[in-house]
């Protein structure tokens, strides 16, 4: 995105949908104020944080170098769960940037990584086995590897579907302006959804790629487009999530020069084209290249710069510790600008709701506001947003290397 746009992370370290207006209820922030606790602190460039599936009191946070580390009951431990410092690039926006728990985590232990590596550089999905004490990461397996044409626009996280298949997301590689039309072409996986069967190895000739098609992919059986390709048209899908009781895919995308996009895959439909680079938002870009389909699927909420530079999913609140007026809103942050936020979400005839930049509720006046004993809290390169174990959102700070917990 320059961070996580068009400046890279190592720098930063040394709106209207087109169909019409609002139909989202009112919702008074002042009322029910945001505020923060610090959790942890003292990371190194933490990227992600997510919660045990099996065991409440533990959780795990990535470390961009190439660290997975453990907190438990919310206590960073000091051993590393993984370390792979060395084996994974740095530069720009590489790095240890996605985890996902395979669905029959409590049987199998599998853990799953995106990370970047390689002399010619990639985007490794890999599997690691975790002890049963939750305390280390052993045996990486190779699941997929992408080449990559620069140190932009990687992606970032991963999520397993309600059908238990692996879905996951990357940038269109980060060339300028994406004159090679990646997004848009059907023979490369950038610029993609893509949707994987981590149960089954449909190429056991090939050791370096252990899944399977599924059988409902959109191109399975095609013999011009990649049949792990979900959706296309996106720039940098950074940071995203599958909501736990649709199954749809909530897929923030950070933009070029105008707009930033919130859009949403229904659970079990396939083959949307989000439309980049032919298109920024709802707005046409560059159409002077082939468009992989002549059907654009919009985004539900478009962010105007200079509100909004680089959207970070995010996901719908179901917990129970702010006030009941934030269930069911959408959580997510602003990295660039440094901003938490929340909109009203609810779906009509299978889509969000319409919504505008005027249904936007900013709370970062208030969190920065919240007293701490450990220190003053400023939001800053807010990279993460998800839920803890209760489903209480976690902020995960890029720059000041900490983990907030949202309180009232």
């Amino acid at each position: 995105m320059h961070v996580l746009r068009n400046v890279s992370f190592a720098s930063l370290i040394g709106v209207c949908l087109a169909c019409g207006g609002s139909s989202a209820i009112p919702f008074d922030a002042t009322a029910v104020p945001l505020h923060a606790k610090i959790v942890v602190t003292g990371l190194s460039l933490p990227m992600q944080y997510i919660s045990d599936p099996v065991n409440a009191e533990r959780a795990y946070v990535l470390e961009k170098a190439g660290k997975v580390k453990l907190i438990v009951n919310d206590e960073l431990q000091t051993a590393p769960v993984l370390n792979i410092i060395g084996t994974v690039r740095t530069e720009g926006e590489c790095g240890l940037s996605g985890i996902a728990f395979d669905p029959d985590f409590v049987s199998n232990h599998y853990v799953y990584l995106h990370y970047n590596a390689g002399v010619s550089l990639q985007s490794r999905i890999v599997r690691y086995t975790m002890s049963s004490d939750g305390t280390v990461l052993t045996d990486e397996y190779p699941i997929l590897a992408v080449d990559q044409p620069t140190i932009s626009h990687k992606g970032g996280s991963l999520n397993f579907g309600k059908d238990g298949m692996l879905y996951l997301a990357f940038g269109d590689g980060g060339t300028p302006e994406n004159t090679d039309n990646t997004a848009q072409r059907g023979d490369s996986l950038l610029g993609k959804v893509l949707r994987i069967d981590v149960s089954h190895d449909g190429y056991p000739a090939d050791d370096d790629k252990n899944y399977a098609i599924p059988a409902g992919n959109p191109f399975a059986n095609s013999t011009t487009v990649l049949p792990e390709i979900w959706a296309v048209g996106l720039r940098n899908p950074f940071r995203w999530s599958i909501d736990p009781s649709s199954g749809a895919v909530l897929l923030s995308d950070v933009g070029q020069d105008f707009w930033e996009e919130l859009n949403y895959i229904p659970a079990g439909v396939s083959g949307l084209n989000f439309g980049w680079r032919i298109k920024e938002g709802t707005h046409t870009f560059f159409d002077n290249l082939p468009a992989f389909s002549n059907k654009f699927t919009n985004p539900y909420l478009e962010l105007s710069h200079p509100f909004s530079k680089a959207p970070v999913g995010g996901f719908i609140y179901r917990g129970r510790g702010l006030d009941p007026s934030y269930r069911g809103r959408y959580f997510f942050s602003d990295a660039t600008t440094s901003k938490i936020l929340t909109i009203p979400f609810g779906l009509s005839g299978g889509r969000p709701a319409t919504l505008d930049e005027s249904d936007i509720v900013e709370h970062t006046a208030t969190i920065n506001a919240s007293a701490d004993p450990n220190g003053p809290i400023e939001i800053n390169l807010p990279v993460s947003v998800s839920p803890d174990s209760s489903g209480e959102v976690m902020i995960v700070q890029l720059a000041k290397g900490q983990i907030l917990r949202l309180v009232p």
